[in-house]
């Protein structure tokens, strides 16, 4: 059995190497700030540039090892090019502080429904489960660098939701601009022919 993709040290580095960046030039800044008792020099200054370069940073490094793990996958599940949306994926219950993502893996749009195949999980829905596809914030959001694409519905008779945040991209940037068109192409695929 291969080892897992999403591992905990994936996770760590997505946000160690961002706070490598940040936390220095904050912290320079609230010194200096507090002991020159002056707000708007320097120290002002120091604090604009951690927050602008932590930005820069979560953006390019925020999905550390994204592309690696994508080609691992792919190659483990056997898939080809068009294989699905490499996604981040939870389930509604999920809480970290690490990541908003519980797995990643590939979100496929098939004829009966939706599938994700992640490392550790797999989710079928079922079109008919589908009632409404709208985009819901994370942390992710918080920085303008993405959010989930909710597809919720009931199956059963229960509620249910599924969260993916695509990672086809290095960068959030590049895959918070992909959000809106996916979760259009989700919506075109349930709701063109199946009601």
């Amino acid at each position: 059995m291969p080892g897992k993709v999403w591992t905990r040290k994936r996770q760590w580095m997505g946000n160690v190497v961002p706070a490598l960046v940040f936390v220095p030039g904050f912290l320079a800044g609230l010194v200096l700030i507090l002991t020159s008792g002056d707000p708007l020099g320097l120290g002002l200054w120091l604090l604009v540039g951690s927050f602008a370069l932590g930005w820069l940073t979560v953006n390019a490094f925020g999905l550390f090892a994204n592309q690696a793990m994508r080609a691992e996958l792919s190659a483990r599940l056997g898939l080809t090019a068009s294989g699905g949306e490499f996604v981040g994926f939870a389930r509604p219950t999920y809480r970290s502080g690490l990541d908003p993502h519980e797995d990643v893996g590939f979100l496929v749009l098939g004829e009966e429904g939706l599938r994700f195949t992640g490392d550790t999980l797999t989710v079928d829905l079922p079109w008919d489960a589908v009632e409404r596809i709208r985009l819901r914030p994370n942390i992710h959001t918080l920085l303008g660098l993405g959010g989930w694409i909710s597809i919720e519905g009931h199956l059963d008779g229960a509620p249910v939701r599924m969260l993916v945040e695509p990672r086809n991209h290095n960068t959030l940037w590049a895959n918070a601009r992909e959000r809106r068109d996916l979760s259009k192409r989700i919506a075109a695929k349930k709701f063109s022919d199946k009601t």
